[in-house]
């Protein structure tokens, strides 16, 4: 579900979608298919959870698109020279 949530994201963030989110999503097969080998997981666990780290990565970039984050202004403030 990590892999999925972080490569889904991945995906969502950069600005050219095509090879890099078809890179991004073989990554996270991979891990997938790995966590399978291993039998670390059985099928429906990875399928579960690759569909829930795709669901949660889909929220959290869609409310970051919804309430974009401004910029603090306490560090760009400058102290006032007394002259």
């Amino acid at each position: 579900m990590g892999a999925f949530a972080l490569f889904a994201i991945l995906a969502f963030l950069i600005p050219y979608k095509r090879l890099p989110a078809l890179v991004f999503f073989l990554l996270a097969l991979a891990v997938a298919i790995s966590r399978i080998y291993l039998v670390q997981h059985f099928f429906k666990d990875v399928y579960a959870g690759s569909i829930f780290g795709v669901f949660i990565a889909f929220a959290f970039w869609s409310y970051s698109q919804r309430f974009p984050m401004d910029t603090p202004t306490w560090y760009n403030k400058r102290p006032k020279l007394k002259s």
